[in-house]
């Protein structure tokens, strides 16, 4: 049941060649945001912040091993962000909210040359965002949509135990339910 998506934050990861070298934000503490906390550390990300307004599942990012937890409810995301990066701010995004209120934040956290990945649908949703720092940072932004081709890795990932599942369950039902 999890294979799928931890497809889901595979993909981003590919898409934007994560290196040790990075700093990935990623935006939003649900479940494919906590599996994409997960594989950034797996493919060896200096610094992994994520982003949310959930108290408990930031905590479940940071039990999952994200570096430092930002709720976009308690400050400034830009000040947060910048505090913890000492200024460089962050390499990489993987957007896992689909909201447009991300957009801003995204703008907000970007170092110049960064990639971002975006997979969450928007449902149609426009938002109004300052693009010129995008371009004149030459940020690339890619869209993920899926997990093409990525279900062995995702096994494997989850086999050796660089990917857990665990705290991202938030339910126990009978079948029956």
């Amino acid at each position: 049941a999890f294979i799928e998506p931890t497809g889901i934050a595979v993909n981003p990861a590919r898409e934007t060649g994560i290196t040790p070298a990075d700093r990935v934000a990623v935006m939003g503490p649900g479940p494919i945001g906590l599996f994409a906390v997960q594989v950034a550390k797996a493919d060896g990300a200096r610094q992994v912040i994520l982003v949310g307004g959930r108290e408990e599942r930031l905590q479940a990012g940071l039990d999952l091993g994200a570096d430092m937890a930002v709720d976009y409810r308690k400050g400034d995301i830009k000040e947060q962000v910048a505090e913890a990066t000492d200024g460089e701010m962050v390499d990489v995004v993987i957007e896992a909210v689909g909201r447009k209120a991300v957009w801003p934040m995204i703008a907000s956290i970007v170092a110049p040359g960064a990639r971002v990945a975006m997979t969450g649908l928007f449902a149609g949703a426009t938002c109004d965002v300052d693009f010129d720092p995008l371009v004149v940072g030459e940020v690339a932004i890619f869209g993920c949509l899926g997990a093409p081709g990525m279900w062995p890795e995702c096994i494997a990932l989850h086999q050796k135990g660089a990917v857990r599942a665990e705290r991202v369950i938030t339910h126990r039902m009978p079948l029956s339910e």
